[in-house]
């Protein structure tokens, strides 16, 4: 490191034991202080205008990252809206199919295996690829009462701590009662 200040004092240990060592043990310490207010001093006057010039160039590039996380969200919600909807066409399809007196179980088999199905696994193209993933969040029933949602404070189960909820769901195969399960389409981007 370049240009750093040279400190006047060697270190010694000092062992206090009388007033006149307690005295040279308070002047070693304020000089011990005074040496660390210097370099502190010192390494502030080089990294204050590094710390600026960065805050300078968050500031500068913080629009286009908003920009552009507001454009994957909504680009990420139409393509998440269109494939829901194309699951719910698939669907449709699949029960009339399956809801038609006038055809036979072989005619029902064959027709559902000619259905199209929607995109619902991975898109790829050259620029990258997403893939679609059911996330499993949680949240509190607005519906328990007091005296349940104190019971469920003593399991701290209300604080909804994912990893443990989890724990719990998966040691004793069921969601607490009182604590809603909800299953979401979401979307990862592989580029």
């Amino acid at each position: 490191m370049d240009n750093l200040p040279t400190l006047s004092i060697q270190h010694q240990k000092l062992t206090v034991t009388d007033e006149i060592s307690l005295r040279e043990a308070t002047s070693y310490l304020s000089q011990l202080n005074s040496n660390l207010d210097q370099i502190t001093a010192h390494k502030e006057a080089k990294t204050k205008p590094i710390n600026e010039a960065l805050r300078k160039i968050r500031a500068d590039y913080k629009p286009l990252e908003e920009q552009l996380t507001s454009a994957i969200i909504e680009t990420k919600q139409s393509i998440l809206q269109y494939t829901t909807e194309q699951a719910k066409i698939a669907l449709q399809r699949e029960q009339k199919i399956l809801n038609d007196k006038r055809t036979n179980a072989e005619t029902k088999i064959q027709q559902l295996a000619n259905l199209e199905q929607p995109t619902t696994s991975k898109v790829s193209t050259e620029q990258g690829n997403i893939s679609f993933v059911t996330v499993k969040k949680y949240s509190i029933d607005e519906k328990i009462s007091p005296d349940h949602a104190r019971a469920l404070l003593k399991l701290n189960i209300l604080e909804l701590n994912t990893t443990n909820l989890k724990a719990y769901i998966k040691t004793t195969g069921k969601v607490p009662e009182g604590i809603i399960e909800i299953e979401e389409q979401s979307l990862r981007n592989y580029r």
